[in-house]
């Protein structure tokens, strides 16, 4: 599915977006039906469903295993997938929190450090929502983190990779359906959402069998 060019950008860059994956309506198909389940949960869906969101629903079961999502994965980390995880990333209109720069080696543990991650945009995500940004690059090296606490703050104890060149960041602005890639090594981070709408995105975390968790 990815061209030799595209998957030698991700493994130069660490990311690769946008990417087409659901068509419109099947997008505000997915869309529809997280309104649905937030309203049934009467809170933070992203809170009540946290790390292995999928397993409890045939339709986000059904999505960590599009066809074409596992083809594109395919191409970067081989044929043998394993899906060990998925997260809701919730931003409300006019929400105020953000996602300070951070790795996600940072949290997860894992040997050797090949987690590709899926980011699904249930609707748009763009610079005025507060959409993904990337530090190309940034997964060759060893990033260094502080523990800065900042109540906005999504990340849990305010982990952030110090002197980061916010000039260098490049935005993955996406349209409902379209996802991007990333490297669980390259520094990223998100704005606040400064829109009227909410910005959704369903977070899905490959790797080849062989990685283990190691702590």
């Amino acid at each position: 599915v990815l061209s030799g060019d595209e998957v030698a950008q991700y493994h130069d860059q660490g990311f690769l977006a946008p990417l087409d994956l659901l068509g419109e309506a099947a997008a505000a198909t997915l869309f529809g039906r997280f309104e649905a389940l937030e309203t049934e949960v009467g809170g933070d869906v992203s809170q009540r469903f946290r790390i292995k969101a999928h397993l409890p629903f045939p339709w986000l079961c059904d999505l960590i295993s599009q066809p074409r999502l596992l083809d594109v994965i395919e191409d970067i980390i081989g044929p043998t997938i394993l899906c060990w995880g998925a997260t809701f990333f919730i931003k409300k209109p006019g929400d105020e929190r953000f996602i300070s720069w951070h790795t996600d080696s940072f949290f997860y543990g894992t040997r050797p450090a090949e987690t590709l991650t899926a980011w699904v945009s249930f609707n748009a995500s763009d610079t005025e929502s507060g959409c993904i940004q990337f530090i190309p690059g940034s997964h060759k090296t060893v990033a260094v983190h502080e523990l800065i606490p900042d109540p906005n703050n999504m990340s849990s104890n305010g982990q952030t990779v110090v002197d980061t060149d916010e000039n260098l960041a490049v935005k993955a602005i996406l349209k409902p359906g379209q996802f991007s890639l990333h490297h669980e090594s390259v520094v990223h981070g998100s704005s606040p959402n400064l829109s009227d709408h909410a910005r959704i995105g369903f977070s899905i975390h490959y790797c080849p069998p062989h990685v283990r968790e190691k702590r």
